[in-house]
């Protein structure tokens, strides 16, 4: 399955990099060429910006239950999303997401296309939609055994997690095992 629909037939180039590498200027050059282009910041910006329809994080999904990624830039969602692919997970979408009734979707579909800081871009196993039923905030973990939370725009299960330790994938998993009925828990965020 190609990238993008229509791709088949056409050349299709990624420019990345990082603030003043060149890359508006190339993508200059290419349209004084004739190529159409597609400027995914300027996409973002204006759907992440205050008043927009998205919000930054990444979503990833087993099955068809959702987890949000949320942490600040370079706090490690892109890291932790690749450990969550090796177990199983599917990416929905990366830093520009929309909720609609409780469903999480890529607001600029990319099909699947993710970039692994410092060795490319790949595509990846990924869902087009998925129920959202975890939010995941990255930071240092405040409580061992951590009181239900609900978050309260979206009235789903809420944690936040040390990105950094060995066994965060393992123990969103678990979370999210816990809420959709999986695993039982006996005391904690999601005991029921």
């Amino acid at each position: 399955m190609p990238p993008f629909d229509g791709a088949q037939d056409r050349l299709c180039v990624g420019l990345t990099g990082g603030i003043g590498c060149g890359k508006s200027t190339v993508a200059e050059l290419f349209a004084e060429h004739g190529a159409g282009i597609i400027d995914t910041d300027a996409i973002a910006r204006g759907l992440t910006q205050s008043g927009g329809a998205a919000i930054a994080a990444i979503c990833a999904a087993f099955g068809d239950d959702a987890i949000l990624l949320l942490g600040s830039p370079g706090s490690g969602k892109s890291d932790l999303l690749l450990q969550l692919i090796d177990r199983g997970f599917s990416l929905v979408g990366d830093d520009q997401l929309v909720i609609e009734n409780g469903r999480v979707r890529a607001a600029v579909p990319l099909s699947g296309l993710f970039e692994v800081r410092g060795v490319g871009i790949f595509l990846v196993p990924f869902r087009v939609s998925a129920h959202l039923r975890l939010i995941v905030t990255l930071g240092v973990e405040a409580n061992r055994l951590p009181a239900p939370a609900i978050d309260p725009a979206f009235g789903v299960g809420t944690i936040t997690i040390n990105p950094r330790a060995a066994s965060a994938a393992v123990k969103i998993a678990w979370a999210l095992d816990a809420i959709c009925g999986r695993k039982t828990q006996y005391c904690g965020a999601f005991a029921a």
